[in-house]
């Protein structure tokens, strides 16, 4: 809530995505609807769900897919398909989720037992290992995308620096250099990443000072100096505190690569105790206290406008100001805790021929030109009840291509996303807009963080919550609470491979 605040202060572009667990339907269906049937084979431009390599004599490249193809996929899908290239496109589903009308009778498609989603990455997982039907694997197609991690260990992926090595397009000039390398294991890139977001903890300046990225004993000395009545993110219990600062943080103590959990670490230990020094509200989430200084704040920084953040706006007229911040990573052992994560990725099977490989190239290539990433992240402009205008896409974070990337920074700077100007029942308010410097500090940041995190495992997130809650409830102490999450969450990782 408190990060939701903050976001709607700074302006944030306005971005729109489909959610894992409330999936907008669309007229893109199968015959059969049935959504408890997995594996349907849905193709975008002809009616013959289960096309084959001889039909059209064109090579079918199966992509993995959660629901049916929205938006910019859906219209890359059918210009692709719709291409003289030798290649098709159809999407193989394994979707969790089933019709149900909202509060306004609209149809949707939720996720309605968490059991049932498990058990459809399960079955992606097994048709990876021991078939060779699916071509392209989106992150998207997971309801954990840590599964993609065990597939990469289990070399289910080609090394898609292979396809850009002759492409004059799409390569590692073109392409951010410290994210791809952020993404590869031993030098080779199993998925990448088709846009990237930063998370991270922020403080007021004048409470935290200017020093980005904290130790865990940083962070604690930060808290003993604050003033009486203070809150974290606008909390003062334990849950709460533990949401905000720990659980946001989880996957920094697993290495799904090296096949090992580190929760039995000084620094879990130490952040886990703070937590608990608030009072707890009996496992659930308390009320939060937005009118009290508050130390930090957890937030995503996910497009140039969150470089205000770095600087002071506000709106006169209207009385309104947000201060400068200090963007503070979360407390580690050695000042990095500021993570990467991903949009969206896609990655292409090993188990594929080296011709569908090369159509599958063909067609996740596009998404990471220039052209596509600039209109991605811009997409269409809108106009708000108010009358001003702003751009809406599909796109969260930054774009990986270089080019497109400084084409939006430039753009955001220049106030083509944001009016400088906006009225309210006829009267006029002035918008303050990020300026150059401030985009320069939030590059620099970027560029300082080197950790990229993989979504948390949900069966790991439950195992870690009922012990921290056993916990916060004074049912175990914090030794016992460290070994059981150290023990429990090392035999589940090691019977995931």
């Amino acid at each position: 809530m408190k990060r939701n605040f903050i976001i709607a202060c700074i302006s944030a572009i306005t971005l729109t995505a489909v959610s894992c667990n409330e999936v907008k339907q669309t007229d893109i269906q199968p015959e059969n609807n049935n959504s408890s049937i997995s594996g349907t084979v849905q193709e975008n431009s002809t009616p013959d769900d289960n096309a084959t390599d001889d039909d059209n004599e064109e090579v079918v490249i199966t992509m993995a897919s959660n629901g049916y193809p929205e938006g910019e996929l859906r219209k890359a899908i059918e210009r692709f398909n719709e291409a003289d290239n030798g290649y098709r496109i159809v999407t193989k589903r394994y979707d969790p989720t089933v019709n149900v009308n909202n509060e306004n009778g609209e149809s949707i498609r939720v996720i309605e037992n968490e059991e049932d989603a498990i058990m459809e990455d399960f079955k992606l997982i097994q048709d990876a290992i021991n078939k060779d039907d699916i071509d392209i694997f989106p992150s998207f197609a997971f309801f954990s995308s840590a599964k993609l991690e065990i597939l990469k260990k289990m070399g289910a992926f080609v090394d898609l620096y292979s396809f850009m090595e002759n492409d004059p397009e799409v390569n590692t000039s073109t392409l951010n250099q410290h994210i791809l390398s952020l993404n590869e294991i031993d030098g080779k890139l199993y998925s990448m990443p088709v846009s990237y977001f930063g998370s991270t903890l922020i403080g007021e300046s004048k409470y935290v000072g200017d020093k980005e990225n904290w130790t865990v004993d940083e962070f604690i000395s930060h808290w003993e100096q604050m003033p009486e009545g203070s809150t974290v993110n606008g909390s003062i219990n334990s849950e709460n505190i533990y949401y905000d600062v720990l659980r946001e943080n989880l996957e920094s103590f697993v290495d799904y690569e090296n096949l090992k959990v580190n929760f039995d670490c000084p620094e879990f230990k130490k952040i886990l105790e703070f937590c608990n020094r608030f009072e707890s509200n009996g496992n659930n989430k308390g009320t939060y206290i937005y009118d009290a200084p508050s130390m930090v704040s957890f937030t995503d920084i996910a497009d140039f406008n969150y470089a205000k953040l770095f600087g002071e706006h506000g709106n006169e007229k209207l009385k309104f100001t947000t201060p400068p911040y200090t963007m503070v990573g979360y407390p580690s052992s050695d000042g990095n805790g500021a993570f990467f994560q991903s949009g969206f990725s896609y990655s292409i099977s090993a188990k594929s021929s080296p011709e569908k490989q090369k159509g599958a190239w063909e067609f996740i290539r596009e998404f990471y030109t220039e052209e596509f990433q600039i209109n991605y992240a811009v997409g269409e402009k809108i106009v708000e009840w108010d009358g001003s205008e702003h751009y809406s896409s599909e796109m969260y974070g930054f774009c990986i291509n270089n080019n497109a990337f400084d084409n939006i920074a430039e753009r955001t700077v220049a106030g083509e996303f944001h009016n400088d100007t906006y009225s309210i029942e006829g009267n006029v308010y002035t918008n303050h807009l990020v300026t150059q410097e401030e985009v320069d500090k939030l590059k620099k940041y970027l560029d300082s963080i080197n950790r990229w995190e993989t979504t948390l495992d949900r069966q790991l997130w439950n195992i870690i919550e009922k012990e921290v809650m056993a916990y916060f409830a004074g049912e175990k102490f914090l030794d016992d609470t460290v070994d059981m999450i150290q023990n429990r969450a090392s035999i589940w990782i090691s019977e995931q491979y």
